[in-house]
Parts: C-alpha cells; sequence; structure tokens
C-alpha cells in the first residue's frame, strides 16, 4: 500500500467554542457534555456539575526586581503601603484612565487605613471630569469588595462628601497651592453648581455633591468657577471653550492628514 492518511471515521461528538462564563452554564442545562477549560473548582460551580480531579493549581504573585529584599510575602506590601503613607506622599489617581488602560484598581482601604494622603486628576482624553473620576474611584471599589459607601468616613459619612473633601486636601497639599477650603489665606477658588439641574432638584445641602458626583449622568452640575478671584467658567461652559473645540479639530486635521 501507498503512503498516505487514513480515512477518518465521523465523529459522534462536536466542539463548540462557548465564551467562558457559558461553560458551566451549558452543560448544566444538558447543551454540552463536557467543558473543558482552565476552569478553577469552585464551591459553587461543584454543586451544578461534576469536575474531573484537578491537573492543576494556580494562583497570584507579585513580581519585583531581582535586587529587592523588602518583598516577599503579602504582609511586605501591607508594609509598604504603611510606609509611603507616613512619608505624607500623595498619591495621584486617574481611575478613568487606569479602567481605560486596565492597569486595574487601587487599594484604597489599604491606603486610608494609614491615612494615606491622595489627589484626584485625568489625563484621559475622552473625558475630563472630576466628577466622573470620583464616581470610577467609588465604584471600582464597590466591584472589587462587592461592598457599598466605600469612600465614606466617621467624619463624613456622605460618600461624595468625603471623596470630594479628600481630592481636594491632598490636591491642594501635592499642587503647593493655598486651595484646602474657605480660610483665612486661601485662595479663592470656588466651584458654583447648578441648584436647578435635574440631579440638584431638591436636595437637601448636604446631598449636593452626592447629586453632583453620583447623579448627574454625565451632564455637568458646575454653574460657575472662579480661580483666585477671577471667574474661568460661566454658564457650564469655559470662557476659552470655543477657541478650545478650534484648537482640537484643527489638531486632528493634522494627525488625520
Amino acid at each position: 500500500m501507498g503512503r498516505g492518511h487514513r480515512p477518518s471515521a465521523p465523529s459522534p461528538h462536536r466542539w463548540t467554542n462557548v465564551d467562558f462564563k457559558g461553560l458551566v452554564p451549558s452543560v448544566n442545562a444538558h447543551r454540552a457534555d463536557i467543558a473543558v477549560s482552565a476552569i478553577y473548582i469552585t464551591p459553587a460551580r461543584a454543586e451544578v456539575v461534576d469536575f474531573t480531579h484537578a491537573y492543576l493549581s494556580g494562583g497570584l504573585v507579585a513580581l519585583v526586581k531581582d535586587n529587592n529584599t523588602s518583598i516577599n510575602t503579602l504582609a511586605n506590601l501591607v508594609r509598604e503601603y504603611q510606609k509611603a503613607a507616613s512619608t505624607g506622599v500623595v498619591v495621584g489617581l486617574c481611575p478613568t484612565t487606569e479602567g481605560n488602560l486596565g492597569d486595574g484598581i487601587f487599594d484604597y482601604p489599604l491606603w486610608r487605613k494609614h491615612q494615606g494622603r491622595w489627589g484626584m486628576g485625568s489625563d484621559s482624553n475622552a473625558t475630563v471630569s472630576v466628577a466622573e473620576e470620583l464616581l470610577m474611584l467609588e465604584y471600582s471599589q464597590r466591584f472589587h469588595l462587592r461592598q457599598r459607601n466605600i469612600g465614606a468616613s466617621d467624619d463624613h459619612p456622605e460618600v461624595a462628601t468625603a471623596l470630594y473633601l479628600g481630592a481636594v486636601s491632598g490636591g491642594a497639599q501635592a499642587s503647593g497651592c493655598n486651595v484646602d477650603g474657605i480660610a483665612s489665606g486661601q485662595c479663592a477658588d470656588f466651584v458654583e453648581l447648578d441648584v436647578n439641574h435635574h440631579a440638584m432638584a431638591l436636595l437637601p445641602v448636604e446631598k449636593a455633591l452626592a447629586g453632583h458626583i453620583f447623579g448627574s449622568s454625565r451632564t455637568s452640575v458646575i454653574q460657575r468657577v472662579w480661580t483666585r478671584g477671577q471667574l474661568r467658567v460661566s454658564h457650564n461652559q469655559h470662557l476659552l471653550h470655543e477657541r478650545a473645540l478650534e484648537d482640537v479639530v484643527k489638531v486632528r486635521q493634522q494627525l488625520f492628514a
């Protein structure tokens, strides 16, 4: 006989690609006889499907430089947070950018546990909004920890108030500007919110920032803004808004020319 391939018999089974989150439900609903993937064996899954014997143990690791001797356990990482916080350094957070790039979630509760200071910024060209950054910070923590009101504190039980004041205080320190509240010696920097906006309507004063951060639905509650006593934003629009838009279009035209 000449060299060649044997004819293959028809297979009684059919392989189908299924999204990972649909693997266990497909077996459980008898749409599939078996699911083959890197599926962690958990008590919840073991209640509805049968597993083979485990063939691989996996987990998370921390990578450090080869000359690093201070971090070799998770407890060391906690101490690193404590050590950094004790220096008084201000951590700059950009939650929307971190989410956009997939950088991960900052351990806000651990940082705050050690009285760490933080400020809020954004290098995102998609949106530049303090309210949206603070909302993303709080909601990312809730997703991760499966808890609510992560940003609340004993001094400020309102999450929005606690987050806003924390960001202002840390931002004032990091920038070296006297903008940490309304007091003698501080700059005349003010933000006026529109009480007629739907997110603010009929809210008591203590809920105002909550309406601004969590209820504005990507609209702006900001009515006017002053920096060092100079009006910069009026009727929800920066005084240089139109010029800035024209410059954006010009730059985009150059990029795609």
